[in-house]
């Protein structure tokens, strides 16, 4: 049987608020899953996990110079996630149990429990792999062990709750992006496509992308989370592709001399929704705003607007511009990935 250290005798005068504090920590762990799990947001503890990997990463891509560690991104908040409520609760049955002397005794010879003997229980307990060599030693708390082992088994059902939504969620965004890309890798590229290739014109185009803007808005406004999920290709990193498709709105509605095409605001309404749940969790860059030209759809027969048109009318939209850059580069794409003139 192990013994205590100097540490845990000293934790024994503090025994009777123990259980109070290991409550707290239960009730604690158990609202911030529910939060995460079941409304898709962020609980208090969720938010900080979220906030500190991803802050750690930046600086990790900042120091190395290298965007691919940010992809590693949504695998450590998912982890740090899931092993915070299990800590917590491992910690919070422990005190729970340890609030008074003798609460947990071994089965063999009625000695009492010391605190790692304690934790061992509890975590055997959570694990739901049965009581092991020691148990409760009075009746009213042996009611606790199966509630103990039954918040084991409701922690690991929530896990798999959280992370089933996620992976969809994941997956329905890379596919949007690779939709987008396919269209088209820069923002000009987009517009010719659907000018010249979609049976239904630009219009066409754009509404067979409304509907998966519109999931996709939905997704982020209930789980801010989602914007720091960042892909290592750049066709499948929707920070990068909803850049370019905004860029591509931009010149669909002010560069065009035949006007703007059906469905454009609704596309539009979408991709500022999604700038609108970015800033929900990230900060307002000042890098400058790089051109963007009509000149490859010049040059490809499209009637457009003289140029000092088009750049007074982007003028008047540096806010939404603003957005979508930053969306791009807090990823790790440098502004010239979404004009291509970094290709």
């Amino acid at each position: 049987m192990s013994t205590d250290t100097s540490l845990f005798t000293a934790l024994e005068a503090l025994r009777p608020w123990l259980g109070l504090a290991g409550l707290g920590l239960l009730l604690f762990a158990l609202l911030d899953l529910l939060t995460t799990s079941l409304q898709m947001g962020e609980g208090p503890l969720t938010r900080a996990i979220y906030r500190g990997t991803t802050r750690l990463l930046h600086a990790l891509r900042r120091r190395r110079d290298r965007r691919e560690v940010l992809a590693w991104n949504p695998i450590w908040m998912v982890m740090g996630t899931f092993i915070s409520w299990f800590v917590l609760t491992w910690l919070g049955w422990t005190l729970l149990f340890w609030s008074q002397a003798d609460l947990v005794t071994w089965a063999e010879d009625e000695q009492p429990a010391s605190l790692t003997d304690t934790a061992y229980f509890v975590g055997y307990t959570l694990t739901t792999l049965g009581l092991g060599d020691l148990h409760a030693k009075t009746s009213g708390w042996r009611l606790l062990t199966p509630l103990a082992a039954l918040n084991g088994f409701f922690l690991l059902t929530f896990a798999i709750t959280f992370l089933t939504p996620i992976a969809s969620s994941r997956s329905e965004r890379r596919q949007v992006s690779l939709r987008i890309f396919r269209a088209g890798p820069t923002p000009q590229a987009f517009v010719l496509t659907g000018l010249n290739d979609h049976p239904h014109g630009l219009a066409g185009l754009l509404h067979d992308l409304s509907g998966d803007l519109i999931r996709l808005d939905a997704q982020h406004r209930s789980a801010l989370f989602l914007h720091s999920f960042y892909d290592h290709y750049a066709e499948v990193d929707p920070h990068l592709q909803l850049a370019v498709l905004g860029e591509a709105l931009l010149i669909a509605q002010y560069g065009l001399k035949d006007g703007p095409p059906k469905r454009l605001q609704a596309v539009r309404d979408s991709v500022e929704g999604l700038i609108w749940s970015f800033y929900e969790v990230q900060d307002r860059g000042q890098s400058p705003l790089p051109p963007l030209s009509l000149e490859p759809l010049r040059q490809q027969g499209v009637n457009v607007v003289d140029a000092a048109e088009f750049q007074a009318a982007l003028e008047r939209e540096q806010e939404f511009r603003r957005g979508l850059y930053d969306m791009a580069t807090t990823a790790g794409w440098p502004a010239e990935k979404v004009t291509g003139s970094g290709d």
